[in-house]
């Protein structure tokens, strides 16, 4: 049977890998659909973090693991700088980025 970090890594794996399919969709979507992808990736990097949290709990239980939990949060850092670049990037068609939050303000 998998441990339990072993199961906490796969379903990092895949909503990191939706995370980014979503991150690269955002600067293809109409203005209309930003804001609802902005809200999905929000969600998204919100349950991000707790499974990272989980898995720091994992790695306490077990300080052999602590190296790869800090490979799993230094990843989801470098995921989020991306969604901000990203929106940023985007504010000329009038995408701001706030802490913890993402918004689209219409013009």
């Amino acid at each position: 049977m998998a441990s339990q970090l072993e199961q906490y890594e796969e379903q990092y794996a895949t909503s990191t890998a939706d995370f980014t399919a979503k991150i690269s969709k955002l600067s293809k979507v109409k203005r209309s659909t930003k804001r609802e992808l902005l809200e999905q990736l929000q969600k998204h990097a919100e349950d991000l973090r707790e499974l990272v949290g989980h898995m720091e709990v994992e790695g306490c239980v077990d300080p052999t693991l602590k190296p790869r939990v800090e490979c799993y949060r230094t990843e989801l850092e470098r995921l989020e700088k991306e969604l901000s670049s990203v929106s940023i990037k985007k504010k000329s068609s009038s995408v701001t980025i706030f802490p913890d939050y993402a918004y689209l303000h219409l013009k």
